[in-house]
């Protein structure tokens, strides 16, 4: 049995992974690690109540106006030593942008980009 780690910390992401993760939780192949970065607290446990997600590692890395170097670094800082520990047999990675394809705003990207994409202030 592979053993695969799940990262994932904004409540988009934890939509979009949402039935990977029960996908794996049912194979007879995969055994998933759930671990959280949790840089978008309040709103990643609710998706987690609503889909049964229990994270397995939380690196709750959560600050207020966190920039993206700070989110990074607390990431790294948290994921390298986890994964030394855990030695996943892999760790996919995919790029998951929030409301394109869903139509769902996300109101961080927009506070990010706040003239519909003309970059940040």
């Amino acid at each position: 049995m592979k053993r695969l780690m799940v990262v994932y910390g904004t409540r988009a992401e934890a939509i979009k992974m949402a039935p990977v993760i029960e996908a794996l939780d049912r194979s007879a192949m995969f055994r998933p690690t759930v671990t959280v970065t949790a840089q978008h607290r309040g709103l990643l446990d609710q998706v987690h109540e609503v889909f049964g997600i229990h994270a397995d590692h939380d690196l709750d890395i959560f600050a207020p106006r966190q920039s993206l170097a700070d989110i990074t670094h607390r990431v790294l800082d948290g994921l390298c030593p986890l994964l030394r520990q855990e030695r996943p047999d892999a760790v996919p990675v995919a790029h998951l942008e929030a409301g394109l394809r869903t139509r769902v705003p996300d109101p961080h990207r927009q506070r990010r980009h706040p003239g519909g994409g003309a970059g940040p202030r």
